[in-house]
């Protein structure tokens, strides 16, 4: 498993005897910014690496590109295929999406951590992919959630059903399909993977849905599963809802 841009570079002297080739900084008190310089990480931890057989590569997303999530469309795509090219073989590539940080927000507004969670569920166009949902056991108060049992348990379900033949295992949480228009009402379409939509709310809502009319003005919306596994959102101030 290769941790994401989050995760500090570090080497053991085990790894360093194997490797001795590998160019990594090697004092401690500079060993964060060297970090930082372009091509140190890819040198130093996984070119080593190239030519050994591997069966996949599991990819735990980091919080540092969160400022260019837009980017990370061609960034995150570009470097799937790097690696794929250097190894000849379309090697599996799984990672987990951005967990949820901070409290919720009292309204609607444009999030950058949305953006980049966006841009890895885009990248999922690729072959042999596959992307395992944490926003639910994030924590609000700490960008290292502890719940890392089923950040595992998520990713091996993709593994078993994906590469060890496993096919009628629900290996994902629904993802979106599509979306209508119809009097007041959004009406939107799930991939549920062979599972079904369930509720968790008490009052049977779903939460965390926005709607928006002509001027784009995002309020918050209720949101409910209706007898043909649809999901219909409202506000009862939006009339015509186009977003």
């Amino acid at each position: 498993a290769w941790g994401g841009s989050a995760c500090e570079a570090w080497m053991t002297a085990d790894w360093l005897k194997a490797f001795p080739d590998a160019k990594i900084p090697r004092s401690e008190t500079d060993i964060k910014s060297k970090n930082r310089t372009p091509t140190v990480l890819y040198n130093g931890m996984l070119h080593p690496l190239i030519g050994l057989t591997m069966k996949g590569v599991i990819w735990y997303q980091g919080e540092n590109n969160v400022g260019a999530g837009y980017d990370y469309r061609t960034l995150f795509q570009t470097q799937i295929k790097d690696w794929r090219t250097r190894w000849g073989y379309e090697l599996p590539f799984y990672w987990v999406q951005l967990a949820n940080l901070y409290p919720e927000d009292t309204t609607p507004v444009e999030s950058s951590w949305a953006e980049l969670r966006e841009s890895q569920a885009m990248t999922l166009e690729l072959p042999h992919t596959g992307q395992a949902t944490i926003y639910d056991i994030g924590d609000a108060y700490s960008i290292h959630p502890t719940n890392k049992q089923e950040v595992g348990r998520r990713l091996s379900l993709i593994a078993l059903h994906k590469d060890y033949g496993r096919d009628s295992l629900v290996y994902s949480g629904p993802t979106f399909q599509n979306v209508s228009f119809k009097e007041n009402t959004a009406v939107i379409t799930m991939n549920t993977y062979g599972s079904q939509l369930t509720i968790h709310n008490k009052y049977g809502y779903l939460e965390g849905f926005s709607i928006a009319g002509e001027d784009r003005k995002f309020v918050w919306a209720k949101a409910f599963i209706d007898a043909n596994g649809k999901i219909i959102v409202y506000n009862e101030n939006i009339a015509e809802p186009v977003a």
